[in-house]
């Protein structure tokens, strides 16, 4: 088949999908009750706004304190105590609820903390400096428990490898191929250093490994996450102090011997080898910035410069000695390079961890769902990743058991739905979606996702998986009122206002801009597993600061206290993120059609078929009549809707 041929071929059948697609959906029968059209109404206004003014931020403050007071991680007994402690709480409420535990293999550090899951080097006194266990107490809170997990990456490889130490920038491909290209480093028995942000860490440490480093350092720049104009470090503010450590997975599969079905009992008993799992075999550890001012500081104070850096590059480590990060750019660059240790011993074992679901029966199509989730496991405390989310999915399920029992129900129900286990690799969520992937695909109506509700003051920020449902998350933005009063009195009234004066689209500056969403939560089984129609929300910092996240994420210090001190003290934009997440759950499970846009999905479509072509613009010279083709495709479906 020639190129011409085979680009006419994929239009086609993207054309026939997006059309088999709509209709499936469209036109699969659901179960109704006898109910005459006449006789359904939408959803009712002064319902709204009475649950909408049901939100209370007291319940909301202690049900954070509830799930975040105590580290819970994923596969330990404090996991099953709070998967118990939710079921016990949603059947107080009414709830037809159900647990479901999986049997899935989790990632936990081993070995005594003196002498493994560290970085170490003799110093030129012969002394030995090592990295830090733990994080250094600061407030009082952050290392009181037993049960704090030391810094490490889930299944990481485990080793100990002795090596040089090479800076690799973000450790992204394009980095590792410019230091073989312009400094012809070799990496081979080296151990790479990286900053955190930019990529997946999974990824960091995948390309690592193809690069043939023994072993890869992770941490968080200052320059990304403690910049000195952005404010003040932790007790005093939210940005990473010196002794902070990102926790993570590097892997994002859901449970990784079981692929493609759940990892439960009545489900096969096959699972594979663990040498089957495709996990990095090299050694991966995080550390703090502090540490890595001292790791990458060289021994010499001063070097001749023999090439510089672009800006990309920087770091924001501070160090009186010179950079020996960037060894490679001085004269006599083998003079800098310092010997080290990286000691990493991490198993990977079968645990039990807990799904809890709530069901809410819809009246008159029940066999259509609306999908409502946040997970429940956190590396530690995990205040805002992700007990935010956890406190706004029970205040939402309380408000509506409440309007359940003075009469109401909705037209289609309503499915509330606990994660386990999605540090680890978003285990719960794919788990469920494999064990009832026939029932989800056939019944699903979207699935809204808030893994964190409150991560900054300043605007929601809103992703969606298809422009299908972009309306439905914009309306609800409307409807909720600003929690910030002063920006009320700049004329910022709603979450809708301040969202487009801080994220304004680019395309279309009178709407805000939502994000296209990928993987990276829950959400993402939903999506690319099934096609499920999906939602994120979350309040956010202003968009402008040049940090690419919360800072103290995945931290020993993401506790009550940081929420309460520094985040939200009165709880007012946890309570606009359960109102807008309600909003969207209520429209979607009581208006008689559903409002889905497929005008905006067509042109969603036609965005997409138009980006395709500007990146491969030089690949083919059919693009320009197989751009015809798709375009006319498109405008047949907003003929043919309207």
């Amino acid at each position: 088949m020639d190129r011409k041929s085979y680009f006419k071929f994929i239009a086609f059948n993207m054309c026939i999908f997006l059309i088999a697609f709509l209709l499936a959906f469209y036109l699969t029968p659901s179960v109704y009750h006898r109910t005459t059209l006449q006789s359904i109404k939408d959803l009712d206004d002064t319902f709204l706004k009475n649950t909408l003014n049901a939100v209370d931020r007291d319940r909301l403050r202690n049900f954070l304190r509830s799930y975040a007071s105590k580290p819970h991680m994923a596969g330990t007994q404090k996991d099953k105590v709070n998967a118990e402690k939710l079921y016990k709480f949603w059947k107080e409420l009414g709830y037809e609820a159900k647990i479901i535990p999986y049997r899935v293999l989790l990632s936990f550090p081993s070995g005594n903390r003196e002498e493994t899951n560290l970085v170490r080097f003799k110093k030129r006194n012969n002394s030995w400096w090592t990295s830090r266990a733990l994080e250094k107490q600061l407030d009082g809170i952050s290392n009181q428990s037993d049960h704090i997990v030391r810094p490490f990456n889930a299944f990481s490889g485990s080793g100990n490898v002795t090596g040089t130490l090479v800076y690799v920038n973000y450790g992204r491909e394009m980095d590792f191929l410019y230091l073989r290209n312009k400094f012809k480093v070799d990496f081979r028995g080296k151990i790479a250093v990286a900053k955190y942000g930019k990529i997946f860490r999974g990824d960091k440490a995948k390309t690592a490994e193809r690069w043939n480093a023994s072993g890869l350092i992770l941490f968080t720049a200052p320059k990304d996450y403690a910049p000195k104009f952005a404010g003040k470090v932790y007790p005093d503010g939210i940005l990473m102090p010196s002794d902070g450590v990102q926790r993570g997975s590097l892997k994002l599969e859901g449970d990784l011997l079981t692929p493609g079905w759940s990892a439960t009992d009545e489900s096969f008993n096959y699972r594979l080898n663990i040498d089957e799992a495709q996990l990095v075999k090299i050694p991966v550890l995080p550390i703090s910035y502090g540490d890595a001012e001292i790791l990458l500081q060289g021994f010499e104070k001063e070097a001749v410069q023999k090439y510089n850096l672009t800006s990309d590059w920087e770091h924001g480590l501070e160090f009186e000695n010179i950079d020996a990060s960037a060894y490679y750019r001085y004269e006599k660059s083998n003079d800098y390079t310092k010997q080290v240790t990286l000691i990493v011993n991490v198993t990977k074992e079968i645990r039990t961890t807990y799904n809890v679901h709530a069901i809410l029966e819809g009246s008159i199509e029940t066999d259509r769902y609306v999908i409502v989730g946040n997970h429940r496991d956190a590396w530690i405390y995990g205040a805002i990743d992700p007990s935010s989310g956890t406190a706004a999915l029970l205040e939402i399920s309380a408000i509506l058991a409440k309007a359940k029992k003075d009469g109401w129900s909705p037209k289609r129900t309503i499915i509330f739905c606990s994660w386990a286990a999605e540090e680890q690799g978003l285990i719960g969520s794919t788990e469920w979606v494999e064990q009832f992937s026939n029932i989800i695909s056939a019944r699903a109506v979207a699935y809204l996702n808030t893994d964190i509700a409150v991560l900054g003051t300043s605007t929601l920020r809103g992703g969606t998986s298809s422009g299908l449902i972009s309306n439905v998350l914009l309306e609800a933005a409307k409807r909720v009122e600003n929690p910030n009063k002063t920006a009320i009195g700049y004329g910022l009234k709603t979450v809708y206002d301040s969202w487009k004066k801080y994220m304004p689209d680019r395309d279309n500056a009178k709407r805000p801009y939502i994000s296209p969403l990928g993987s990276g939560s829950d959400y993402q089984p939903f999506i690319n597993y099934l096609g499920i129609t999906s939602v994120d929300i979350f309040y956010m910092y202003d968009p402008s600061l040049p940090i690419p996240f919360y800072p103290l994420y995945h931290t020993a210090y993401e506790t009550v206290d940081l929420v309460e001190r520094l985040y939200d003290p009165e709880y007012y934009y946890h309570e606009a993120v359960v109102r807008v997440w309600m909003t969207m759950v209520l429209n979607l499970s009581e208006s008689t059609i559903l409002p889905f846009d497929p005008f905006e999905f067509a042109n969603q479509l036609s965005r997409n078929v138009e980006n395709v072509y500007t990146a491969a613009k030089n690949l083919s010279r059919d693009k320009l009549e197989m751009n015809s083709e798709v375009v006319n495709a498109t405008s047949n479906i907003n003929m043919d809707i309207a």
